[in-house]
């Protein structure tokens, strides 16, 4: 989802950028911050925004990939590793196996990190609309 906001604050390749509320935004938990009439949200600024400068910002994310990411992947490893544990490894006790189930499911939550913090992920400054010119 693109949107359209002004930086209000900036650290390094962090921004602040704060939106007008739309239609949308009962559905999603983006936001740092929300009045009755505006949000504010932290980006990446790749694009060395300003304070004051109004920007478009992709804002990255799609409910049904991170609910399958989240919920349903680790869940699937967790049995995948039940099951190894008992095939591969002949573990009988069960307590075991659900240990290695769990490791595999915390290994899991691990590579589901790495991949999120992706660029294609994350919530981004795509565009200066106009700059504000300081002296």
């Amino acid at each position: 989802m693109i949107e359209q906001g002004k930086v209000i604050k900036s650290s390094g390749d962090i921004a602040e950028v704060e939106m007008p509320l739309t239609l949308n935004c009962h559905k999603c938990q983006v936001c740092l911050f929300v009045t009755p009439d505006k949000r504010i949200i932290k980006v990446q600024n790749r694009l060395s925004a300003k304070i004051g400068d109004s920007v478009k910002v992709f804002i990255g994310g799609n409910k049904i990939i991170a609910g399958f990411l989240l919920y349903i992947l680790p869940l699937i490893s967790f049995f995948i590793f039940l099951i190894l544990s008992t095939i591969l490894f002949h573990i009988k006790k069960e307590p075991a196996s659900a240990l290695i189930g769990f490791a595999g499911m915390i290994l899991c939550y691990f590579f589901i990190r790495i991949f999120l913090n992706t660029r294609k992920f994350k919530s981004h400054i795509i565009e200066i609309i106009n700059s504000k010119i300081t002296d």
